[in-house]
């Protein structure tokens, strides 16, 4: 089990790389970016996220391919280890108790519904919700903050051709594979003009979702990443610098509790458990708040432990900072973290079961999906 660590993080990266362009900021940098900025000059500097390749999934994959030979890490990722959080923190370097993104699905307390944040819909009607919910979770961008500081600077941004990440000022280009990402990162890293560049690739998690973390497939996507990325490399400048990393990890899922089946516990609360799989909120009926707990210890104590909201201020598991006015809303009686190999899922009674089984999953506190790599790819180091 990994808590979060808010000193060595991918959220301290951010602030580094938000220093290092003259951005004031009120957190550390990460120690190991800090002293290589400020002995280095850099026309460009590449940041590279790849959803779902942890540390520790980067090592089994193959622990002497050439992305993990440039591997400083494990850093932490933030918590929860999950997208919606974490990509949000890469962009506005806010960890979720300051950014109010607090999971796939997050709930909002003044429109009574939980709504899953990167598609626009209500999860539990999968209905398009038309309110502008995202007005109510805005944040000032690390591109903005950084181009106030640096006028000149050209900002670019890659996303994935399906997801629209239009974020001022930045140039967003799409790409349909991961073939086209590496050409473009070679394409702008060609010139000798000053860039910040945020790339992110939504491989090699979403196969791990359906295939499982170790499946072959997987593999032979890792395997395409990394004899491109080498290539990429040997072509790289003195003056430039790429950071590869990710938003978490995945563990295998050998188990699935279904909630709805357990009725006694279903009966206990307000309204549908909250959050993703691996990390449930829970809002609890006044009457049944001394009998929740251990009737869920009972049932899920194996694979979950169960937080209280005290315990959950705390122990700042959500980060620290200035408080998002709208974080309570997500953030029930109980949050349920799961430390092994198992999700809690929720049939919602207007889409009923999708037969869909995950088979890889993050959101937890396994080190497997909380430690993620910090790659360093430079053409100064001594073996190269």
């Amino acid at each position: 089990m990994k808590f979060p660590d808010y000193n060595h993080a991918n959220l301290n990266l951010v602030h580094s790389l938000l220093k290092y362009y003259g951005v004031d900021t009120n957190r550390n940098g990460l120690e190991e970016i800090d002293a290589l900025l400020q002995t280095n000059t850099y026309k460009k500097i590449v940041l590279l996220v790849m959803d779902g390749m942890g540390h520790h999934n980067l090592k089994n994959y193959n622990s002497n391919s050439f992305l993990a030979s440039k591997d400083k890490g494990p850093i932490l990722t933030i918590y929860p280890s999950t997208t919606a959080a974490v990509m949000t923190m890469y962009e506005s370097g806010l960890p979720v108790f300051e950014s109010g993104w607090v999971s796939w699905s997050t709930y909002f307390k003044s429109l009574n519904r939980s709504i899953d944040l990167f598609t626009g819909k209500d999860s539990l009607t999968q209905e398009e919700v038309k309110y502008p919910y995202r007005d109510l979770i805005s944040y000032e961008s690390i591109y903005k903050k950084i181009r106030n500081k640096n006028p000149n600077l050209d900002i670019y941004q890659l996303y994935p051709e399906k997801i629209n990440k239009d974020v001022e000022p930045c140039v967003q280009l799409k790409y349909q594979t991961i073939v086209d990402l590496v050409d473009k990162l070679s394409e702008l890293c060609s010139d000798s003009k000053e860039k910040f560049i945020f790339a992110y690739c939504n491989e090699p998690d979403a196969s791990m979702h359906s295939l499982g973390p170790d499946a072959k497939e997987v593999h032979l996507i890792m395997d395409e990443f990394d004899d491109l990325m080498k290539v990429f490399y040997n072509n790289l400048d003195d003056e430039t610098l790429v950071i590869v990393t990710a938003d978490h990890g995945q563990v295998e899922i050998t188990k699935t509790y279904y909630f709805n089946e357990y009725e006694d516990l279903m009966e206990m609360l307000v309204m549908p458990p909250l959050l993703e799989g691996r990390v449930r909120s829970f809002f609890v009926k006044s009457e049944y708040l001394d009998v929740f707990e251990e009737e869920f210890k009972h049932h899920f104590g194996d694979d979950f432990i169960l937080c209280t909201r005290d315990d959950v201020y705390i122990c700042d598991l959500f980060g620290d900072g200035e408080e998002h006015r709208l974080f309570k809303d997500s953030i029930g009686d109980f949050i349920a973290i799961a430390v092994k190999n198992a999700v809690i899922d929720y049939i919602s009674p207007f889409l009923g079961d999708d037969g869909f089984v995950f088979k890889g999953h993050h959101a937890g506190l396994c080190k497997e999906e909380m430690e993620v790599p910090l790659i360093i790819l430079k053409k100064d180091d001594t073996n190269d």
